[in-house]
């Protein structure tokens, strides 16, 4: 027998290794469409790009609902990403929402979001975020333990100056509690972990996942300070009893996006970040077969990903998709998959 089909064979006796049923939730309004929000974003700018990470600007959004109607939110903004701050000239943002003020329509329920933005003002620069959100869009269609997006095009006012800028593509991303919200879950704080912890088909679909957008940034069980993890956020309910779920998130760094200041991990056998490296854990070779097929299933869904996304420009779209077809070679070959997967686990 072929591992390949040993492996499928054997994650059929893992079902009683489940995580117990919960009630599903719908996303929340801002993340139950696919949709372009055209926003106003107005904050002093030049303080935000000058600032700390540690400090906080009043801000107000403003945008028009399906029905035509104007709102505006006042809120706070500040920096965060470390690794973006020290590339980029204008920083990615978190905006914090009053929990005063009761929010309705298109940010309801919401208090704080990830806002990821450009990096620089040319509009190449534009390229590689409209591709990061693909990638959260991939692993929507593997799992929908996943962080949902939506995208905004917005005009960024200085009210310092009295002056605003073009309108730029930036993207949201879905706070991990209200991931953990939509499961019946809890968001996990937890300083570390251990591989058998972990739900053996979700961690089976995220290295697969990671692997396929060429990520090698990110661990599920343990973090570079004193909590859990890297490039990862953790779900569940008892940490000591029940199956945890990893979540990723942040994919700058990778071969699929392929930014200008990523870098491979000096610590690993990858020369380039479009070098594809699997970094999953020998634990769950088991349900490697039933991701892999998952995966297989889904190919046309993932490559019409970049087929629909009009802001994709032609040089962009036609390496994202050979980047993404030269994966499913890997996939679709048993001896592949033996060699760089399979056999490259993580003890």
């Amino acid at each position: 027998m072929k591992t390949s089909s040993l492996i499928i064979s054997i994650s059929a006796c893992l079902v009683a290794y489940t995580l117990p049923a919960a009630a599903q939730q719908e996303a929340e309004p801002l993340f139950q469409s696919n949709s372009t929000v055209d926003i106003q974003l107005s904050t002093p700018w030049r303080d935000v790009q000058r600032g700390d990470e540690d400090e906080s600007w009043p801000a107000s959004l403003t945008w028009t609902d399906e029905n035509g109607q104007q709102s505006t939110l006042e809120l706070t903004v500040e920096q965060r990403g470390k690794s973006r701050l020290e590339k980029c000239s204008v920083p990615p943002i978190k905006l914090k929402f009053d929990k005063r003020v009761k929010v309705e329509g298109l940010f309801y329920q919401q208090k704080s979001l990830k806002l990821v933005t450009h990096c620089k003002n040319p509009e190449k620069w534009q390229q590689y975020y409209i591709l990061e959100m693909l990638a959260y869009r991939i692993y929507n269609l593997v799992t929908d333990y996943s962080f949902r997006v939506r995208p905004f095009e917005i005009t960024y006012y200085d009210t310092e100056r009295d002056k605003a800028e073009d309108p730029r593509f930036a993207f949201v991303i879905e706070d991990d509690k209200a991931v953990a919200r939509r499961h019946g879950l809890e968001k996990l704080k937890i300083k570390k972990t251990t591989p058998a912890r972990l739900d053996p088909v979700e961690a089976s679909r995220l290295a697969l996942f990671q692997m396929m957008v060429g990520n090698v940034d990110w661990s599920p069980i343990i973090g570079p300070d004193d909590g859990c993890c890297h490039n990862v956020k953790l779900i569940g309910l008892d940490p000591e009893t029940d199956p945890i779920i990893a979540i990723p998130y942040d994919f700058d760094a990778t071969g699929l996006v392929d930014a200008p200041y990523a870098e491979p991990n000096a610590f690993l056998p990858v020369k380039s970040v479009r070098d594809r490296l699997y970094r999953g854990y020998c634990a769950h070779n088991a349900t490697l077969g039933q991701a892999r097929s998952e995966l297989i299933s889904l190919r046309t869904e993932i490559l019409a990903l970049f087929d629909n996304e009009s802001r994709l420009n032609k040089r962009s779209r036609k390496k994202a998709l050979k980047y993404i077809e030269s994966f499913y070679e890997l996939l679709n070959s048993d001896s592949e998959f033996e060699e760089d997967v399979v056999s490259q686990c993580r003890g």
